[in-house]
């Protein structure tokens, strides 16, 4: 008996899964929405590597976004007088959020 719940939880997360990834296709992010005008130099990388070879410029973002949370894991910040590590979180929310 245990075995076929298991077998059933397993099947009903898989099915969650799969909807929460169609719904996650279905989401459009306008990449003016998200930089400002200072942003522009960011802006136009990013589209410009779509021109190029058709990369999708919020997946490049959020690829960036990663790459820098990656490379910066032992880095630290200063703010304030308060030392702290540098992380993604405190990258895109900033001091307040830590």
């Amino acid at each position: 008996m245990s075995t076929s719940l298991t077998k059933n939880q397993e099947h009903l997360a898989n099915c969650m899964w799969q909807r929460n990834l169609s719904k996650a296709r279905e989401i459009h992010v306008d990449l003016n929405d998200i930089l400002d005008d200072s942003y522009k130099l960011l802006h136009d990388l990013l589209n410009n590597f779509k021109s190029l070879n058709d990369t999708d410029p919020i997946g490049l973002l959020l690829s960036l976004l990663t790459c820098i949370g990656h490379f910066c894991g032992n880095s630290t910040v200063k703010i304030t007088n308060h030392t702290t590590n540098l992380n993604i979180f405190l990258l895109l929310i900033g001091p307040s959020g830590t």
